[in-house]
């Protein structure tokens, strides 16, 4: 409490004067005669009350401040959660951009996007990707849904030759300009079922939260 007067002195201070004329404006009004000891009691009380509703209230902002920040915190994890558990998909400006640069790139070869089997995730994210390359006039395979393992990037290139270096390079330098991480990775050999000969294998792994 000491603490608490010393750093609202000034509130304190006014409070008393506001009460002194306010018991002197109602004495002169009502023609009553307190003594001292009677008003000095009645500030006294006053003060006490005054200062007991202003540390109320200051405690109950503090309070509200608390919880208000407190669900903030909870709102900004909500967000981190529902960002890690929720499907990846191509964002508009990323697949006009993605179709826009696609196409300045000249089509040698046919493309298939792979996904891990048996992860519904990634073979979605996969459908977006292969939808965006026959949007820039690419020839593309259905999607392969037979890769084993996993990769540490978005996507990766597997080239069936390696003439196709040139072309994997663009597409991958495609990908890493609209925030689609597309890094060279060793694909451990029979981890993807590879029917097409002379095509690139776009890979797709699983969502890394």
């Amino acid at each position: 409490m000491y603490e608490f007067i010393v750093q609202n002195w000034k509130y304190i201070f006014l409070i008393g004067i506001i009460i002194l004329g306010a018991l002197g404006y109602i004495e002169k009004i009502l023609n009553l005669h307190w003594s001292r000891k009677w008003l000095l009691v009645l500030l006294i009380l006053f003060i006490i009350i005054s200062v007991g509703q202003i540390k109320l209230s200051l405690d109950t902002d503090s309070k509200i401040n608390s919880l208000q920040a407190d669900f903030d915190e909870s709102k900004t994890e909500l967000s981190k959660l529902r960002e890690k558990t929720s499907s990846r998909r191509l964002k508009e400006d990323q697949r006009q951009a993605l179709v826009k640069k696609l196409l300045t790139v000249q089509m040698r070869y046919p493309i298939v996007v792979v996904c891990r089997m048996m992860d519904v995730e990634a073979c979605n994210y996969a459908k977006d990707l292969s939808a965006v390359f026959r949007q820039a006039n690419w020839t593309v395979g259905e999607i392969n849904r037979t890769f084993l393992d996993d990769i540490e990037s978005d996507v990766t290139i597997f080239k069936t030759n390696d003439e196709q270096e040139e072309v994997a390079d663009r597409i991958a330098s495609v990908f890493n300009s609209v925030g689609i991480e597309c890094k060279p990775e060793n694909i451990r050999e029979n981890s993807l079922s590879v029917n097409e000969p002379n095509t690139i294998y776009l890979v797709v792994g699983t969502k890394h939260n």
